[in-house]
């Protein structure tokens, strides 16, 4: 009898059978849940997850291995959480080994990403650039989006917080549209928009920065 050879799943991206257990992140079946064992929640409570690549081998060092290893199971989520919230952008959200990811969630199901990593500008300041801030549509005008943005801003904040220096700015590209709800959500916690428009992908976004210590309550 001839072995069955399991195949790449379409959903986790791992190799197993449908309908059984993925032994790497305990996904099953063709649907998008997932049992991450080693993270406890509360039914209906907002929290935030955090991984980067600090201190991988020099093997992996800025690969996409690097981001597998740090947390396979969030960076799972990024994955699909990617896929809904920025479904016509793949071209432009490559994977980036050096910022450090976060990722939303109520109860136990997944609902938001953002990423942050440390920058130079042209004029030699340093900043802060948070990247691919959003939630999924049904957890939307909610609050949660607000929440999430919090946590981001005081994440870079504590990560900060006992080294000898830190960003000047904290910066963000945010998409424009007919409601402008982006640009009032960064402003509600401290960003103000600049002059500068950056076009991608037929997309228009709105550069905001807030000065250092700046975030509102």
């Amino acid at each position: 009898m001839e072995a069955k050879v399991a195949q790449r799943c379409g959903v986790c991206g791992h190799d197993h059978e449908q309908g059984i257990k993925c032994p790497i992140c305990g996904h099953t079946g063709k649907s998008r849940t997932y049992r991450c064992f080693k993270m406890a929640f509360t039914a209906f409570e907002f929290t935030v997850q955090r991984f980067d690549c600090q201190g991988q081998d020099e093997a992996v060092a800025g690969t996409v291995a690097a981001l597998e290893r740090a947390n396979l199971a969030l960076w799972t989520f990024v994955k699909i959480l990617r896929g809904r919230i920025f479904p016509n952008m793949a071209k432009v959200l490559p994977d980036d080994p050096m910022s450090r990811h976060l990722v939303s969630f109520v109860g136990d199901g997944p609902m938001g990403v953002a990423r942050w990593r440390p920058a130079s500008e042209e004029n030699g300041s340093q900043v802060a650039i948070i990247e691919h801030f959003g939630i999924v549509g049904p957890k939307r005008r909610q609050g949660y989006a607000r929440k999430f943005l919090r946590a981001v801003v005081e994440d870079i904040e504590a990560i900060y917080a006992n080294q000898p220096t830190h960003p000047q700015a904290l910066v963000a590209n945010v998409p424009q549209n007919d409601s402008f709800a982006a640009m009032k959500l960064f402003q509600s916690v401290g960003f103000q928009p600049s002059s500068q428009v950056e076009l991608v992908e037929d997309s228009s976004f709105l550069r905001m920065r807030m000065a250092w210590g700046c975030r509102r309550p």
